[in-house]
């Protein structure tokens, strides 16, 4: 385990979150003790009320709207975990609520966790040092999120074949080992692309709260305009993308208002007008 707890190693040197500000691990065992049924029945009704709210709100405005939460890799890794977390099967009783009462909802909520589980690739979704999507984990849920759009330009990125190798640096290394740590992960050849190739990155404040990027692309496979914010994990044509902070997504302050951190809500809105 890290210093401050912040990362712990598992088997296969596989890195997973285990303090910080979720405290993720500590989710898995919190919602299932008795003391805290209400509160995990609290939490899942709030989650699942402002999703449909946002969701309401937005969409009578015109766009199409879609909605996400990103599980990590100790739902989908558990039998890597380190034996005192064995116990762990799936994602959290909070985050299998608020699915299970979205699933109803299909048509513009994304159960991320059910796509990157019943993905048939057997390609790794995170990396083994970092909490970030790997390329293949991106597509999986693009294309899950594509077929609600367009299904052809879903069975097109479904095809795209991963035969390239990128470096994806750990942002869990540093925690455990005081540097970086960089692994290579399969991914998409930019030369079999036959979209997606004409990208230009317009601009990019990384050092802004929050981060923000803008992209533009002159040969998109959906000629759409697209906004994507909450997190940085997908990656499309045209986007762009911002990462909440501050206030919980209820907008009372993260230390009273107890529901899942708003970094792992993710939205993405796409509008008509190109």
């Amino acid at each position: 385990m890290s210093e401050k707890e912040v990362a712990v190693l598992g088997s296969m040197g596989e890195l997973f979150i285990r303090g910080g500000s979720n405290s993720a691990l500590d989710q898995y065992a919190r919602w299932n003790e008795p003391d805290h049924r209400a509160e995990l029945e609290r939490v899942t009704n709030a989650w699942t009320m402002l999703i449909r709210d946002r969701h309401q709100r937005v969409t009578r405005l015109g766009p199409r709207f879609f909605q996400t939460l990103i599980p990590e890799n100790s739902s989908l890794y558990p039998h890597l975990l380190p034996p005192e977390y064995r116990h762990i099967d799936g994602p959290t009783a909070a985050l299998s609520g608020i699915n299970r009462e979205l699933s109803v909802d299909r048509g513009w909520y994304v159960d991320a966790f059910s796509v990157l589980d019943g993905d048939a690739s057997n390609d790794r979704m995170w990396p083994r040092t970092g909490s970030h999507w790997t390329p293949a984990g991106t597509r999986a849920l693009t294309v899950d999120l594509l077929e609600r759009i367009d299904p052809q330009a879903a069975a097109e990125v479904r095809e795209v074949p991963l035969t390239a190798s990128a470096k994806i640096e750990s942002d869990l290394g540093n925690h455990l080992f005081g540097q970086g740590v960089a692994e290579f992960a399969p991914a998409p050849d930019p030369e079999s692309l036959t979209f997606g190739r004409r990208l230009t990155k317009l601009d990019y404040h990384d050092d802004a709260t929050p981060k923000r990027s803008s992209w533009r692309c002159d040969d998109p496979l959906i000629d759409q305009r697209v906004l994507i914010f909450g997190t940085h994990t997908l990656r499309s044509h045209r986007w762009r993308t911002a990462s909440p902070g501050g206030s919980c997504a209820c907008s009372e302050s993260r230390s009273s208002c107890g529901h899942p951190k708003c970094e792992m809500t993710q939205f993405v809105s796409t509008c008509p007008t190109s």
